[in-house]
């Protein structure tokens, strides 16, 4: 797996911009390891590859930003680094069961 700075310093970078364009050769700059090698121990540190980490993260982010704030879904998507709406809504129902202006409302 990784070790714990690592994964700190993946976590602050990630979280610090979301909506940045990531991949695992970056992702394995900041953690100072090849891609293969990256991707193996993250998933052994964390149960999912990282762009599913990553993801996950996002649509974190978007349902607090969709029911703390009043931004339009075309904004909440942006801010988490997707360009396009409907890709956006898709990959939202996928995780979390609805789309995103019904999990506004509820």
């Amino acid at each position: 797996g990784l070790a714990a700075r690592q994964l700190s310093a993946l976590r602050q970078a990630v979280e610090s911009d979301l909506g940045q364009s990531w991949t695992i050769a970056r992702l394995a700059a900041i953690a100072g390891l090849s891609p293969y090698h990256f991707a193996r121990a993250f998933r052994e540190s964390m149960g999912a590859s990282p762009m599913e980490w990553i993801r996950l993260r996002r649509m974190t982010v978007a349902q607090n930003l969709l029911s703390q704030t009043d931004r339009s879904v075309a904004d909440v998507a942006a801010a988490v680094g997707y360009d396009s709406p409907s890709q956006f809504a898709r990959v939202f129902r996928r995780v979390a069961g609805m789309p995103p202006a019904r999990f506004r409302t509820r």
